[in-house]
């Protein structure tokens, strides 16, 4: 307001030089005389009217300029800023630059309290524009011109247009001709644009080259440069700012130095705020603040030393007391020990009500650390219910400790419905989200709801952010689950000792063995007073057994059944060690260790299991009496066990020849025990055991007892295949075929069917029903499992189709001569599959088939054993590959062929076949265009035999003939 009565006074003198000449006593004269008079009495309402009235009744007046001037700058002084505006720009075709110059001066200030800065930036360069042309002794004008290049500063800068301000604003602050206000103002403007864009080494210039003087906002301007240092990386001129305005400003400013400080150097700002008693002396609280900011700070810098040092202070300082439960709590906190005689301290002394949750959650936490889940339960629940959902950090972690505590006196089932209800922690932004994620993960995982639990392991471990105790827990869950791979990924990520165990068990179970055994020799090396040692030595040796290290895994499980009689694996590692000695042929100690399985049994089934074991081992060492003997005590009553002793002796008589002692058990069994599960087997067993001798008679008439008595048993579809081959055997032929058509009538599926209708094939092929012998061929294609059983049922459809239609009977013989004598195997074979590739070639169009077929046969023939007594048979193959070669217009390799098929025709003296190879030769090398090969493959044939009947065909490929 001092400046615009300072301009206003200036204003007023401009008006009165300007206009005196003209005052008379016309009308309009008298009226701008009240205009003067209401504009120096600042009496703005009467200015208006009575330039109003002037400019309404005198619009000619001489006077009407300064009326409207008067009249604008009565609107700003009333805050009716567009009127002004409206009526100052009535002046704008004003000719008078002393008019220009003031009602765009005016017009600017209306325009920026509108906060129109571009208008107004625009008015205010037009009125320093026209300004800076007069005469600076103008004191008005001077006046003016100065506060348009102020106002202008201010234009931009309200327009974040902070380059631009930075000249305006250091032109002002090096300017003696600024007031005070205006000079502090620009000043602290210059910084903040300085600091604005990034200019800080400038700002610092700046400041360096004050003085402290006559400068009213040398502090604040003090504080840009502390702030400006630090952006310099300049940490101690920073704090050096910050200190002396903390030392020597007014509060708040001191205090926020302090603050400032203490971020720039916590080390040099406990001996600052030792300074800075005095001044905060009347300030003891705001003191105590401070020691308790630096507290907290090097507290959460885990700086436990100094954090109990500064709250020690921030105590001494807390004169009223005012912040002793907060100061409390930390001090709770740092101690190492008795945290919670602390806690008690401090309650003592009447906590104050805002820190009541906080202290009931410091005790929960304290509790906790102690395993005191029950006490600590009781503190969270108080906490948590007593807190605000404003305090969300407190809140969030309340809740923790009250779902921690439930979960840890067994109240899982109410942590997982308050964990779901609430909604504290559910945001992914709490601090407290995962830890409550996963607790409420363990609470569902002990109530059997393995699968949710899983989820949310999963979701943290693809984040990386389980630690290793959490990985294990998760391999754990993944290991109920059954998902064993992924299991022992898990594991092998956590450095816990138990995680070793688990990810062998999830080897062992995925029968990884070599990872099982590798991981539990580790865990044994590693942990051995753990409780899982025993189980760890026992599936490590198990492991050895599957990888097959036999002696290893012997060694290991004898050494655990001696070194933990009392397992409940006594038993099992017996049983494997026995196996481990059996596979490396040391029946000794396999006995040994299967008789000890014996004394380990929890059941009578393992039991059973020992005594079988020992018996097969005697049996495997070929002590098949020793076996007997010691089955004989188990064999004597009517218990299944029994039966099956009596079983085992008679499968052991069978072995060693004692056929009638093996009869009458399988037939005592068969009889007597009839609805045992060893009466189906040991009446098939009978007939097998004839079978076996050739014994065909015997064996036919025991298989035909066997399907009277068990016509469901579970060998009758064997009984039947063997029943048929015993009565094929004694060309019993019509009994056979019955046989085998009521195993394929009754049992397709029957692992018997392939060779049951094979055989009848060939038993009506033999009978020359060839039809019967092609439907059952039919049936083979359908039901054979591999390509070649396919290929050759397709030569023998082939083979019967032609037999039964007439047609290429002599191709169906050779073929079948073929086949009878092992194709390519043996040397009649060989003769056939050349008669066959001949047949075929001469009488058909040349097929891949016939090419392949002659192909073989060739390379077996010439071969360096079996060319001397094949090389005739070798030149007719090698002629049918020419010859398809020659069919396909590969002319240069059939004629190379056509002239090996004359090498071994002339070395097996088959003068015949030599004369039409080279012949075929010459022929082939024309067609390929090699006229000289084919010259001379002529002359060849020509000198070796002259009177060829080739002669006159082979002279047409001679030149000059």
């Amino acid at each position: 307001m001092k400046k615009n009565k300072v301009l206003k006074n200036l204003f007023l003198c401009f008006f009165v030089v300007a206009g005196g000449a003209c005052f008379s006593i016309s009308k309009d004269s008298a009226l701008f005389k009240k205009i003067h008079s209401a504009y120096s009495g600042a009496d703005y309402p009467a200015v208006i009217e009575y330039s109003s009235r002037l400019q309404k009744d005198f619009s000619s007046s001489p006077f009407l300029e300064k009326a409207l001037l008067c009249k604008g700058e009565s609107f700003f002084y009333l805050g009716r800023f567009e009127d002004s505006i409206q009526t100052l720009n009535e002046l704008s075709s004003s000719e008078k630059n002393e008019t220009k110059i003031f009602s765009n001066y005016w017009k600017g200030r209306s325009e920026f309290s509108l906060e129109d800065f571009n208008a107004a930036l625009n008015s205010f360069y037009n009125s320093s524009s026209i300004s800076s042309g007069f005469n600076k002794k103008n004191k008005e004008i001077n006046f003016v011109y100065r506060n348009s290049i102020y106002y202008a500063g201010l234009c931009n800068y309200s327009l974040h247009q902070y380059e631009k301000c930075i000249p305006i604003f250091e032109s002002i602050v090096s300017s003696n001709e600024y007031e005070n206000d205006i000079f502090c103002s620009s000043l602290q403007i210059l910084f903040d644009c300085y600091t604005n864009e990034n200019e800080y080494s400038k700002l610092v210039k700046k400041y360096e080259e004050l003085s402290p003087q006559n400068i009213s906002c040398y502090w604040n301007v003090s504080f840009a440069a502390g702030n400006a240092f630090e952006k310099l990386g300049q940490k101690k001129d920073a704090f050096a700012c910050y200190e002396k305005i903390a030392l020597n400003a007014e509060l708040p400013l001191s205090a926020q130095a302090l603050q400032k400080a203490c971020y720039v150097s916590t080390e040099d700002f406990p001996l600052l705020l030792e300074k800075a008693k005095s001044a905060l002396s009347c300030e003891n609280s705001l003191l105590s603040e401070f020691w308790i900011r630096l507290g907290i700070d090097s507290f959460e810098k885990n700086d436990f030393d100094s954090a109990q040092k500064y709250f020690s202070n921030a105590e001494d300082s807390d004169s009223e007391k005012k912040y002793s439960s907060l100061i409390g709590l930390y001090k709770a906190e740092l101690a190492s020990e008795n945290k919670i005689a602390i806690l008690d301290y401090y309650s003592a002394k009447r906590i104050d009500k805002k820190y009541y949750a906080e202290y009931e959650l410091a005790y929960a936490q304290q509790y906790a650390v102690l395993s005191d889940f029950k006490n600590s339960l009781v503190h969270a629940k108080n906490a948590y219910e007593k807190t605000s959902p404003e305090k969300k950090q407190i809140k969030q972690k309340s809740l923790y400790y009250y779902c921690l505590g439930l979960y840890s006196t067994g109240k899982s089932k109410q942590a997982i419905s308050l964990i779901e209800k609430s909604k504290e922690n559910s945001d992914a932004e709490s601090k407290y989200f995962f830890a409550q994620k996963i607790l409420y993960a363990r609470c569902l995982a002990e109530n059997g709801n393995l699968e949710s639990a899983e989820k949310i392991y999963k979701n943290f471990f693809e984040k990386s952010q389980l630690n290793n105790e959490q990985k294990y827990d998760y391999a754990k869950i993944l290991f109920s689950l059954g998902n064993m791979s992924e299991c022992k990924k898990v594991a092998d990520s956590s450095s816990v000792s138990d995680a070793v165990y688990i990810s062998a068990l999830a080897s062992f179970n995925m029968q990884d063995w070599k990872n099982s055994s590798t991981g539990f020799f580790k865990f044994i090396a590693e942990n051995s007073k753990s409780s899982k040692i025993s189980f760890a030595e026992f599936y490590y040796g198990y492991s050895l057994y599957k990888m097959g290290e036999s002696a290893e895994a012997f060694n290991a499980l004898k050494n655990f059944s001696e070194k933990y009689p009392e397992s409940s694996l006594c038993y099992s590692s017996c049983i494997v060690s026995a196996n481990s000695a059996l596979k490396n042929f040391d029946f000794e100690n396999a006995i040994v260790q299967a008789k000890k399985a014996l004394s380990f049994f929890s059941s009578q089934e393992e039991k059973e299991n020992s005594v079988l074991l020992c018996a097969s081992i005697y049996s495997d060492s070929e002590k098949y009496q020793d076996a007997i003997k010691f089955l004989e005590p188990y064999a004597k009553n009517t218990s299944v066990f029994s039966i099956r002793c009596r079983y085992q002796i008679a499968l052991l008589n069978s072995r060693i020849g004692k056929i009638s002692e093996a009869d009458k058990i399988f037939s005592e069994i068969q009889n007597k025990f009839y609805n045992s599960p060893f009466a189906d087997e040991s009446s098939f067993r009978r007939a097998d055991l004839y079978y076996n001798l050739r014994n065909y008679e015997t064996a036919a008439m025991r298989f035909s007892e066997y399907q009277r008595k068990f016509p469901k048993g579970k060998f009758i579809d064997a009984s039947y295949y063997c029943s048929a081959d015993s009565y094929r055997k004694l060309a019993q032929i019509e009994k056979s075929v019955l046989q085998y058509k009521i195993l394929v009538e009754n049992f397709p599926k029957s692992t018997f069917i392939y060779n049951a209708r094979k055989n009848l094939s060939e038993i009506f092929e033999e009978q020359k029903k060839y039809e019967d012998a092609l439907e059952q061929q039919k049936f083979i294609l359908l039901i054979a499992d591999s390509e070649e059983q396919r290929k050759t049922a397709e030569q023998k459809i082939s083979f019967l189709k032609n037999l039964i239609s007439g047609e290429n009977s002599d191709l169906a013989l050779l073929e079948k001569r073929y086949v009878e004598n092992s194709k390519t195997a043996t040397f009649e074979g060989r003769m056939a599959g050349t008669e066959l590739a001949e047949f075929l070639i001469q009488n058909e169009q040349p097929k891949k088939e016939v090419f392949e077929l002659a192909e073989s046969l060739f390379k077996i023939q010439s071969s360096e054993k079996n060319q001397a007594a094949e090389s005739s048979y070798a030149a007719r193959t090698a002629f049918v590959c020419a010859r398809y070669l020659r069919f396909l217009n590969k002319n240069k390799e059939a004629a190379q062929r056509f002239l090996v098929c004359a090498e071994f025709a002339r070395k097996s003296e088959n003068d015949e076949l030599a004369q039409k190879a080279i012949y075929g030769a010459a022929e082939s090398f024309d067609a390929a265009k090699l006229y000289a090969d084919s010259e001379n493959s002529a002359k060849t044939l020509l000198e070796l035999y002259p009177k060829s009947s080739y002669k006159s065909a082979a002279q047409k490929f001679i030149k000059n003939n």
